[in-house]
């Protein structure tokens, strides 16, 4: 926008216009709006390009600009920002009230007017809103509905930056008042830009550089110099300064009343119709009825000496008036409503005629007889060929009839008379083009086919050329046919309306709108698009076909995007849709959207385009979800591998995060699409390179205590770093969310648990095999478990205070569980004092089987003799003390050579035993050579062996099934199987059972079980064994099942592999087997 000064009253709007409209004599081009103020000589014009002010402010710079031999200044000029609640109306009929006025706006533009000020010019008022008005709304009812016979403006209002000051000391310096107001301090003010006198001496208008520091400042009494002064601030358009009631209703604070009598400014009427004026100041009825109703309002009127200057009504009242300082505060209101009112009763008749017609029509004007010619006056207007009838409503419009009727009639004789003339009209862009596109051009070319009618496009103008009534008439029509337009507004954005007036977009829409044989013309004021047409429903046609055919939408621009639509990869993008779409589209960006605009029928294409191009640069977000145990082991493990993928995604503006915490667990990927798609693919891949497995240990008591404490922790924290793994520990039985998330927070579990499970998470499977061994070893190391399931009839029936004894016997250092009811004892602990503690248990049930064995012979004594419990015959004397003895037999002994003969034809075929077995033989060999043979007398032993014989015998009906059989052995064992006998708790898992095995034939534990000592020796025992009933069981069997389920007590004495040809037996019972011979060989 730029600011025009120096401007001629003598020029008119269109040659102003024109100037700068003209690029060679002003480097102007095409006007938007226009503003002119004719008496201070300056305007305000507003091109469409803002190029375009620069360019006439350079071609100003370079030679000076002369209109009508006067000098014109230029400059530009910013405007200041508009108040949003408040709007300016003119061309307001007089006596309009202010709720009929209310009640006029409120519904045109959707928002309550809270107060209305008149200005002192008549036809004015500030209108006050609760809430933004629609502007546009409001613009296109006032101009199709008039209100009391008039159409009113309506502008928007700037907000103020004036304060006026009143009551200042005729001492007080200017410097005084301008260092007051920018006292921040004292007057709450602010920079000061400019100090005037007011409109009458008593007051100053002072300017502020922000309008902020205006209101803040009437918002506060002030003292200048010991005097109290007045401020208010102050709207020029209103030709005053608002009242203490009026500034209360804008600035909150201001004081009302005045503690000394003072005279209200004058009211200065500026604004109403010069014509009217004129009439009053020449006729004297009027005027004294005029100035008689100001006095009634206590008002004194001051005639100017022209028309130029303005009538100044003061105020009558004196300070001892009756009601004088109530009367005063609403002075100026009464005085404006009783103009308003007043000047409503009279009219004007304005009438233009053609240089021709303007003599004769004065010839035939002064033979009109006036009847009342004191109501009515004609004033005539030379140069302009005006005539204006003047005077009360009723008398003017009376001789208005008349002097049209003269006019029509002197017109209809120069028609006959007239001669060719040339007359033009400067019209604007879419006047031209609605011309054109209703073909009012053709027509009048076809109905006056003398005239010479056209359109210059460049000029902006309409020529004619003919005889004066036909150029006369063509020029009405012309103007007619404009008005019949009908125009309707409808809000577009910036973007959409600049791209209306490319080349390729209005010759698409002109065409579409062809093809329905519609004329659409549209045009831009204040921000809307103005479309007009033929008729309404025209109207609504063409709009509805330009916003189909304008189609935009728009793409929210975030941080990262925002930073990339200033790079050039987005210029070459826009640009390159530009070029490919000239004149169709259009690619813009504004603080928050990118916005895309395009004729309909490319529209998806260049939107499609442009969001791929966001798409991709777009940062998105995304997660991986993983195993909670997977992602603390890539957070502890693979932090080094996330940053390696980081870098190599780097471009895609990627970045990971491991997210451990929270009910989510995974990775969270940011960057742009294709970036994030790749990255989460490499840690799928990543994840499928770590090795998750679950171990279950073998449950022991005091396990979970082992590795809760701060030894276990500390060892499972040791492998995790040696194996670089993860050692989650759980309970099989509990669901995973029982798990604990390290080893550092092992649950506290029960001892009575059903299994251990840890899983190991390791990124191979190497490594987690390895930690699992170093559990294991670490485990063992700590934990030894051994059971005793031997004499079971023993250990159900133990007394409380037995079971009490014996779980004192690990003696703080090991644990002793017994469970009577499955006729188990359990000891575990470490290591050394497991088997310290088996040893004094097994001993305290040994003795406790004696004792058991001692009182049932008591019981048989009566039934049977002791020589049924008499040692064999064979073996060599012993003392009374003496229970163990070990004597080896002469070679040449008949007891050894049968012994000998029978290991030997046993055992002679060894090594084809031990191939089909599948062992490995100890020896280099397949011949046997025996060393040495030993006959084991051990009297407890016996007497306990033919104490169960009995037993057996007599729950079997007689039968024991006493038998020769084999058992391979190992030196160490040799001591331990002669003092206590076979004890199958040393004794392992086997196919048929845990028990003590024993072997048909000798061939099959020679083939396996009787490995070399250390001088290469092997130990085989020849034993008697009560097999009793036997049944075929598999492995695992600790406790044998009973014959008949009725008597659950009675159970089977042994297993074996095959009833019908057995080559082996298992019995779960210590006292069914003596070692008779202890054979040594090689």
């Amino acid at each position: 926008m730029i600011r025009v000064r120096g401007i001629a009253k003598s020029i008119s709007k269109d040659a102003l216009e024109m100037f700068f409209e003209n690029t060679r004599k002003s480097g102007g081009g095409d006007i938007e709006n226009l503003e002119w103020e004719r008496k201070k000589g300056e305007a305000f014009i507003t091109f469409k390009g803002p190029s375009v002010v620069q360019r006439v402010l350079e071609k100003q710079k370079r030679e000076p600009f002369y209109l009508e031999k006067a000098e014109l200044s230029v400059e530009e000029y910013v405007p200041p920002p508009l108040d949003p609640l408040r709007l300016f109306l003119k061309n307001l009929s007089a006596g309009i009230t202010e709720e009929y006025l209310i009640l006029y706006l409120e519904p045109c533009c959707n928002a309550l007017p809270t107060k209305i000020h008149f200005g002192r010019l008549p036809g004015t008022a500030l209108v006050i809103f609760s809430e933004e008005p629609d502007i546009g709304l409001l613009l296109g009812k006032v101009k199709e509905k008039a209100l009391q016979g008039q159409y009113i403006e309506v502008t928007r209002v700037p907000v103020t930056r004036c304060v006026q000051l009143r009551g200042l000391l005729p001492s007080t310096s200017r410097d005084t008042v301008v260092l007051y107001f920018e006292n921040v301090k004292r007057s709450n003010g602010g920079p000061v830009k400019d100090l005037k006198k007011g409109r009458d001496k008593q007051s100053f208008i002072i300017t502020f550089e922000n309008a902020e520091d205006a209101e803040r400042v009437c918002r506060k009494q002030h003292t200048i110099d010991r005097k109290e002064i007045q401020v208010c601030l102050y709207y020029e358009c209103l030709g005053e300064d608002l009242d203490a009631d009026d500034v209360s209703d804008l600035i909150h604070g201001v004081e009302d009343t005045v503690a000394e009598f003072k005279l209200p400014d004058p009211v200065r009427l500026n604004n109403w119709n010069p014509q009217i004026l004129r009439f009053l100041m020449n006729n004297r009825k009027h005027r004294a009825m005029f100035e008689k109703n100001l006095s009634d309002v206590n008002g004194v009127a001051k005639w100017p000496s022209s028309l130029e200057g303005d009538v100044i009504i003061e105020c009558s009242m004196k300070a001892d008036d009756e009601h004088a300082n109530s009367l005063l505060k609403d002075w100026t209101t009464r005085v404006i409503k009783m103009v308003h009112s007043f000047i409503a009763g009279f009219d004007v008749a304005e009438f233009t005629l053609i240089q021709m017609a303007w003599p004769r029509v004065l010839e035939v004007l002064k033979t009109i007889t006036i009847d009342n010619p004191e109501d009515v006056a004609v004033f005539l207007d030379q140069e302009k060929h005006n005539i204006a009838v003047a005077g009360p409503r009723a008398n003017v419009q009376e001789l208005k009839n008349v002097i049209k009727q003269m006019i029509i009639m002197v017109e209809a004789t120069i028609k006959l008379e007239t001669k060719r003339v040339m007359e033009t009209k400067t019209l604007r862009s879419f006047e031209i083009a609605l011309l054109r596109m209703s073909h009012f051009i053709q027509e009048i070319e076809k109905m006056h086919p003398e005239l010479k009618f056209e359109i210059d496009q460049k000029e902006r103008m309409a020529i004619f050329d003919g005889q004066a009534d036909i150029v006369q008439k063509v020029m009405t029509q012309m103007h007619e046919k404009l008005n019949s337009f009908v125009s309707r507004s409808m809000q577009m954005s910036k973007a959409a309306r600049n791209l209306l007036f490319a080349k390729e977009t209005r010759k698409y829409i002109k065409q579409k709108m062809f093809a329905q044989k519609l004329v659409g013309v549209w045009d831009v004021q204040y921000d809307e698009l103005l479309m007009f047409g033929r008729g309404e429903k025209e109207v609504i046609k063409a709009i509805e076909i330009v916003t189909s055919c304008i189609v935009e939408n728009r793409i929210p621009l975030d941080e990262a995007m925002a930073q990339l639509v200033q790079e050039q990869q987005w210029s070459q993008l826009v640009q390159g849709i530009l070029k490919k779409h000239t004149g169709k589209c259009a690619v813009e960006t504004d603080i928050k959207d990118i916005i895309v605009v395009a004729v309909d029928n490319i529209f998806q294409d260049v939107f499609n385009e442009v969001k791929a191009f966001v798409d991709y640069y777009t940062v998105q977000e995304t997660f991986l979800e993983l195993n909670p145990e997977l992602v603390k082991f890539i957070k502890q493990y693979k932090s080094d591998d996330i940053m390696e993928l980081e870098k190599q995604f780097e471009k895609s503006l990627v970045k990971l995060y491991v997210a451990d915490v929270g009910k989510q667990k995974g990775v969270k990927i940011k960057g742009m699409k294709d970036g994030c798609k790749s990255a989460k693919v490499a840690i799928a891949e990543l994840a499928k390179c770590v090795f998750t497995t679950e171990h279950v240990m073998a449950n022991k008591v005091g396990l979970t205590e082992l590795l809760q404490g701060s030894t276990g922790r500390s060892q499972l924290g040791f492998i995790e770093v040696r194996w670089k793994c993860l050692i989650v520990m759980k309970n099989a039985n509990q669901p995973d969310t029982w798990q604990q998330e390290a080893v550092g927070r092992l649950p506290r579990t029960r001892e009575k648990m059903s299994s251990l499970v840890l899983s190991i998470t390791a990124d191979s499977r190497s490594n987690a095999q390895s930690a699992i061994r170093d559990i294991e070893s670490f485990v063992k190391s700590e934990i030894m478990e051994k059971e005793i399931n031997s004499p079971r009839e023993i250990i159900s029936k133990l007394l409380d205070k037995q079971v009490t004894k014996m779980e004192l016997m690990g003696q703080g250092k090991a644990m002793v569980s017994v469970n009577q009811r499955k006729g188990i004892i359990l000891v575990s602990g470490a290591p050394k004092e497991v088997l310290d503690t088996y040893d004094r248990v097994m001993k305290y049930l040994r003795n406790i089987e004696l004792d058991k064995l001692k009182q049932d012979q008591e019981k048989l004594k009566k039934q049977q003799e002791m020589s049924d419990l008499r040692f064999p015959v064979t073996w060599t004397r012993m003392a009374n003390d003496e229970n163990l003895k070990c004597v080896s037999l002469n070679p040449n002994d008949q007891e050894y050579i049968a012994v000998s003969q029978k290991f030997l034809a046993s055992a002679g075929s060894a090594g084809q035993q031990a191939v089909m077995m599948g062992f490995a033989m100890h020896y280099g060999s397949p011949g046997l050579t025996v060393i040495k043979i030993e006959r084991v007398q051990n009297k407890s032993l016996y007497q306990q062996y033919k104490a169960k014989k009995r037993q057996l015998e007599q729950q079997n009906n007689g039968r024991a099934n006493e038998k020769e059989l084999w058992h391979g052995t190992v030196g160490t064992s040799i001591q331990n199987i002669n003092h206590n006998g076979f004890n199958r708790s040393y004794s392992g898992s086997g196919s048929h059972g845990n028990g003590t095995y024993f072997a048909v034939n000798a061939s099959y534990s020679v083939g396996g079980y009787c490995r070399p000592d250390a001088s290469g020796h092997h130990h085989i025992y020849l034993a008697h064994v009560m097999t009793g009933d036997s049944i075929v069981l598999g492995s695992g069997t600790r406790v044998l099942p009973p014959k008949d389920p009725r008597n659950p007590h009675i159970t089977y004495d042994s297993t074996t592999d095959n009833l019908a040809n057995p080559q082996m037996f298992v019995i779960f019972h210590d006292m069914q087997a003596y070692p008779s011979y202890h054979i040594t060989f090689q």
